[in-house]
């Protein structure tokens, strides 16, 4: 395997017939009266990959790799690539494919071609800030959705699947504990629980109860 970009693998004959990275640096150009213009770096360019590959009826479907290498331009989507040593280059797009059938039959089936591909790096760090933790989009285990300090509304429960009958559901409603810092689970510094029963015996449960979760 020469390498891979996104779910599309690259098996190629012997390797890429060519490789090319190129970088840059953009500046801008400032007129100064009676001098030379002067130069204000402004950013890194975009990185762009350019290689060929040979694909051949030998060891792949050339056309099936085509394909695949449509689909993802046409999707405008950003996909990792990632060398067959493990090496992680970053996200790329493609921009351009050009292709080039060297090898066919008397029919015109393709036996073998040639790939030019060009890519162009995707900025992921310009879309994505690091320093922002990530906000899920459920309420986590524990965490009492309601400002510290206030009464939540009414927390219900049921029963195990298969005893909900027997066990009937409470409702009731619980003051966020202040924990001085927000997002921080209420277990953490929750006070003394009152009107407790004592630590569960071994006959508080009837064992007609006790059913098996097939999940």
């Amino acid at each position: 395997m020469f390498a891979t970009l996104g779910e599309i693998t690259f098996e190629v004959l012997t390797s890429p017939v060519s490789f090319e990275s190129s970088f840059r640096w953009t500046y801008a150009e400032h007129d100064v009266v009676e001098a030379r213009p002067r130069l204000q770096w402004l950013s890194e360019g975009l990185r762009t990959i350019v290689f060929d590959l040979r694909f051949h009826a030998s060891f792949t479907t050339p056309l099936a790799q085509l394909e695949s290498l449509l689909a993802v331009a046409r999707e405008h989507s950003a996909q990792a690539l990632v060398l067959g040593n493990g090496e992680h280059l970053g996200y790329f797009v493609i921009v351009a494919l050009r292709v080039a059938s060297t090898q066919m039959t008397a029919v015109g089936d393709v036996i073998a071609m040639t790939v030019h591909l060009e890519l162009k790096e995707w900025a992921l760090s310009s879309e994505v800030d690091s320093t922002v933790a990530p906000q899920p989009d459920f309420i986590p285990i524990a965490i009492v959705p309601a400002p510290e300090g206030e009464e939540t509304s009414a927390v219900t429960y049921s029963g195990a699947l298969g005893v909900a009958a027997t066990i009937a559901p409470a409702t009731g409603s619980y003051v966020a504990t202040v924990t001085g810092a927000p997002g921080v689970s209420p277990l953490l510094a929750d006070p003394a629980a009152s009107n407790l029963q004592g630590a569960l015996e071994p006959d508080d449960v009837p064992a007609a109860t006790i059913v098996r979760s097939a999940v």
